[in-house]
């Protein structure tokens, strides 16, 4: 059986609903019936004058002459009694056994109520069997009963009552339904009012909760929704308004080295021939770290397009991230000129199966990004550590410098556009492209890991370098 509250009332409300119109039909029936035979009938005083009229000395034949006359009118029979109870005209008809117990009347034409027996249809009105005493000093008694003999109730009469209880059966389920849908419609319309307030852009728009019944579980479920739609539209807001900064932050970040790279072409271009070759080969050496800025980020950019798309999903394949790290650290010298600088990498006891799911090119790219900076900043080592965490469900990649650190400024925008094109003597002479934080974020985010920056704090208080770490979950069948 359905228990639903919703179900409940409607069916409490419809059975009590179709019961009443019910009941209502059978009253209204009732006084269909009722008027149909309140038709004025002869009292019985007058069929026991009009047999004293008819023959007063012989009252069989005047009664023999009623019942001729009545035959087929009225469903009424008349019995002469005597004072002893006794018909001489009937003989089924006979009071002796209970006459003395009979109420009867004593003066003359007086009327009496009474029944033996229950007919089988009697219609509705004040009851006509009974006894009329007839004038005499002899008493003698007319008994008036309704036929018991009669058929059954007109066919009009079981139509009325059919047709009523249909009627009132339809009307009762007609009305049920009409109020579980006026109750169904004002929810549509609620509905509508806060779908079109959603349209109109007012984020904030509820069904408002007053039962917890299925239609307000079904409210309280859109008003989930309408929460996490609220939360992504606000989402894309946040990082529609990032991409553009970062736009109009790269827009400008493209147009100074190409400023300065015709700048630089066209100084070599008119002093070739004057200038000395120390000043050429130096203009040379700035034009080629400004092709490398350029190179590098239009390669960052493109990495960033590409994770930053909001349908992007990064290629599913297991990945060893302790073999993924030893190449990284092996290559990263061919890459820039590190030779003076040493990378040292220590591995956990627990780190024999590093593997993780996701795309070994974008993983690839962030610990590249880790190393370099690492490397751009470090006086003399780079400190790799590679861990598992302490539940055993992510490994962690530690990389540690001993360079001057990160400034608050730096930690507190970690993974977001700064200003760049940072070119420094005590740096190689690079020049920073600023995007580096931001991929290794987004990387991270995307494979369901995290990043931290932080600085190195020596036992003297002092900043012993900077420290970034990578945790990234390893695969199940794997811990």
């Amino acid at each position: 059986m359905i228990t639903t509250q919703l179900y409940q009332k409607h069916y409490l409300s419809s059975a009590i609903l179709i019961l009443a119109f019910i009941v209502l039909g059978f009253f209204v029936s009732h006084a269909l019936m009722k008027l149909s035979f309140n038709r004025p009938l002869p009292p019985p005083i007058f069929f026991a004058k009009l047999i004293d009229e008819l023959n007063p000395k012989n009252r069989i034949e005047g009664l023999n002459h009623v019942e001729k006359i009545n035959s087929g009118s009225l469903p009424f029979k008349f019995v002469l009694i005597d004072q002893y109870g006794r018909s001489p005209s009937n003989s089924h008809i006979n009071f002796s056994g209970s006459w003395d117990k009979i109420k009867k009347p004593n003066k003359d034409y007086e009327f009496l109520a009474i029944e033996i027996g229950k007919p089988q249809f009697s219609p509705p009105g004040p009851p006509i069997s009974g006894l009329v005493r007839f004038p005499g000093s002899v008493p003698q008694y007319l008994y008036i009963y309704f036929d018991d003999k009669i058929g059954p109730p007109p066919i009009s009469m079981f139509l009325t009552t059919i047709g009523s209880l249909i009627l009132s059966v339809l009307l009762g389920v007609g009305f049920s339904l009409f109020l579980i849908f006026r109750a169904l419609h004002s929810k549509i319309d609620l509905a509508d009012s806060v779908i079109a307030e959603l349209q109109r852009g007012n984020l904030k728009a509820r069904f408002p909760i007053k039962k917890m019944d299925e239609v307000g579980q079904a409210m309280s479920r859109f008003n989930q929704m309408a929460d996490e739609i609220e939360k992504l539209v606000e989402q894309l807001r946040t990082v529609e308004k990032s991409r553009m900064k970062l736009l109009q932050e790269l827009a400008h970040d493209l147009r100074t080295p190409v400023a300065s790279l015709t700048n630089l072409l066209v100084t070599i271009k008119k002093k070739n021939e004057t200038s000395e070759k120390e000043i050429r080969d130096e203009l040379i050496s700035i034009s080629l770290k400004e092709v490398e800025y350029l190179e590098r980020l239009v390669e960052d950019l493109l990495v960033l397009a590409q994770v930053s798309e909001p349908k992007y999903t990064s290629e599913s394949a297991l990945v060893n991230m302790g073999d993924l790290l030893d190449d990284e650290v092996e290559s990263i010298g061919t890459l820039h000129d590190f030779s003076n600088k040493n990378v040292s990498i220590h591995r956990g006891a627990d780190t024999n199966n590093t593997l993780v799911c996701g795309d070994a090119h974008l993983i690839r790219r962030m610990l590249r990004n880790c190393l370099d900076n690492a490397l751009s900043f470090a006086k003399s080592e780079v400190i790799v550590t590679l861990q598992m965490d302490k539940e055993n469900r992510h490994i962690e990649v530690v990389v540690q410098d001993d360079g001057p650190g990160l400034s608050d400024k730096a930690l507190a925008a970690f993974g977001e556009k700064r200003i760049s094109r940072v070119l420094g003597t005590e740096h190689e002479g690079r020049i920073s492209v600023g995007l580096g934080s931001v991929i290794m974020k987004a990387v991270a985010r995307i494979h369901r890991g995290a990043i931290e920056a932080e600085n190195r704090i020596l036992p003297s208080g002092q900043i012993g370098g900077a420290q970034i770490t990578i945790s990234l979950p390893v695969e199940k069948k794997y811990r």
